[in-house]
């Protein structure tokens, strides 16, 4: 896009009027008054007729914080279309303009994302809301600055007002084809598979809106912790990551700690151990430590739970070790699982049986993996408690010898289901 700016039009402007003068000094007493008067208009006339047809077709300007208002009412009384762009609490009242859209039948397009729209649909009038509701086009991103579009009449020009807390600028386009092509792009047009969410095809638009805005405040919860380098999961969205993350079979190492308080539970997560099987037969390595309160060697039935998850995770190619947890300083006793050094997934919460009390928390930055992998590496290579993992491990529950990998996980679970 290209600004025609005359700035030559005030030099010739200013020469032309030090030609003027120097030939009314030298000619001036031949002329007469009424001769002298008609060159002055007819030079008028072609100073005004340089300025229109030579006249910006774009511009450019500041509009104060104080001023905008005014500038956007007036904007406003000759337009076909108004398209607001990320509604949002800055110090600027869009609704006045989205009603007098909607009472007007100006063609209006609001976009944004959900938590934003339902806060703009509070303040309308309750005439005025369900039919803004037809109006709107849901973003998949979150809210910025926010930006209003105004187009005239035929759409000849279109007015482009970005908003900020001081002042706003305000771009003005004056080619009929170019303000085709923006407001195209803008409405997303020539691209149907990547339009915006919209809410006009649904039988009760209100509650699309609530199901969007129940989802994207999530998700821009999830944005703002991910800025920092982390994420937290809760509830079965722990399962569904933990699975998807093995699944993907992108990592060559995942280094587990698991604080066991119930091995039967973990006799019973069959995607989870379906996943860990084929990570494994693919070529991945899985290294795992079991920590255990050092009460629960005394416990039957735990050790029982725990001597048949043992036997189905070697079965299954993954190298495990056993800790006591009072062994352990405080700050050792994490439950992680550490996928190469790429991210670590850190239980806060242990999960129960269905995942509804389960929260982990997922850290990307090179820090908490430094941190983490040094933490795994000092569990796994230190004999603690006189024994590292493995030996003690092997030492009580002894590596079973001429036992295929099918008896060995029909052994493990109940029923021989894995």
């Amino acid at each position: 896009m290209h600004y025609r700016k005359p700035e030559w039009l005030d030099s010739a402007v200013g020469i032309s009027g030090l030609v003027l003068s120097i030939l009314a000094l030298l000619i001036g007493s031949s002329l007469s008054a009424r001769s002298a008067a008609f060159g002055a208009l007819a030079f008028s006339a072609f100073i005004i007729v340089v300025s229109v047809v030579f006249r910006p077709r774009h511009s450019f300007k500041r509009v104060p914080a104080k001023d905008r208002d005014a500038f956007l009412e007036k904007a406003a009384r000759t337009a076909e279309e108004i398209i607001v762009i990320n509604p949002s609490g800055i110090d600027f009242n869009f609704v006045d303009y989205v009603g007098h859209a909607l009472d007007e039948s100006v063609r209006l397009s609001v976009i944004g994302c959900a938590p934003a729209i339902q806060e703009l649909i509070l303040l309308l009038q309750d005439s005025l809301q369900d039919p803004f509701l037809k109006t709107v086009y849901l973003s998949e991103s979150i809210s910025e600055d926010p930006v209003i579009c105004i187009a005239s009449k035929n759409h000849q020009s279109l007015i482009i007002m970005c908003f900020s807390e001081r002042e706003t600028l305000a771009f003005q386009l004056r080619d009929p084809s170019l303000v085709s092509m923006v407001l195209g792009l803008i409405r997303r047009e020539h691209l149907p598979d990547r339009g915006y969410a919209r809410l006009d095809h649904a039988s009760d638009g209100r509650k699309l809106l609530d199901a969007f805005d129940a989802e994207q405040k999530r998700y821009l919860c999830n944005f703002e912790t991910l800025r920092h380098g982390y994420v937290v999961y809760f509830g079965t969205d722990v399962q569904q990551l933990q699975c998807k993350l093995v699944e993907s079979c992108r990592f060559k190492n995942i280094d587990t700690l698991d604080i066991t308080t119930s091995p039967s539970l973990l006799l019973l997560r069959k995607r989870y151990l379906e996943a860990n099987t084929a990570y494994v037969r693919q070529g991945g390595v899985v290294r795992r430590v079991f920590m255990i309160e050092e009460s629960k060697q005394s416990d039957p039935q735990f050790m029982s739970d725990l001597s048949r998850l043992i036997v189905l995770e070697r079965s299954m190619g993954i190298t495990v070790g056993l800790v006591l947890i009072n062994d352990l300083e405080p700050s050792l006793r994490r439950d992680f699982i550490l996928f190469d050094d790429a991210l670590v997934l850190v239980e806060d919460r242990q999960a129960n049986l269905d995942y509804t009390l389960a929260q982990s928390t997922a850290y990307f930055d090179k820090v908490s993996l430094s941190r983490f992998r040094e933490h795994f590496k000092f569990v796994w290579d230190r004999p603690i408690g006189g024994l590292t993992p493995s030996e003690r491990l092997d030492r009580m529950f002894p590596p079973a010898f001429g036992s295929s990998s099918k008896s060995l996980q029909e052994r493990a679970l109940p029923g021989g289901k894995v």
